[in-house]
């Protein structure tokens, strides 16, 4: 089939949930930026994991947000940097930030 990608990212009927694949991890829970939260814990390729601290900005098509990640093998504490995102980009997310964004846009 011509133009048909098996790992292109999944959006739910809500169109604001779906699924990612990631290096290593398989199809993950994805929620899209625009409702990430601090605390809100996120996954990357390879296995990474980072916590949202702060939302540093916001713009109309995009995002800012400050985040905590720990390397593994890295002995130099965590480390934190500025994430810029689209706001209707997906990201993998814990399955917690998931459900509550799916229970928030079910009630709208």
């Amino acid at each position: 089939m011509s133009g048909y990608n098996e790992y292109a990212p999944r959006i739910n009927a809500d169109g604001e949930t779906g699924y990612i694949w990631l290096q290593y991890c398989g199809w993950t829970d994805a929620v899209k930026a625009k409702h990430l939260q601090p605390g809100d814990i996120l996954y990357w390729n390879g296995g990474h994991e980072s916590t949202v601290i702060e939302q540093i900005k916001d713009t109309p098509a995009f995002v800012t947000f400050k985040t905590m990640t720990n390397i593994p093998g890295l002995d130099d504490g965590p480390q934190y940097w500025e994430r810029r995102l689209k706001k209707d980009r997906l990201v993998a997310c814990s399955g917690e930030v998931h459900l509550r964004v799916k229970l928030e846009n079910r009630t709208k």
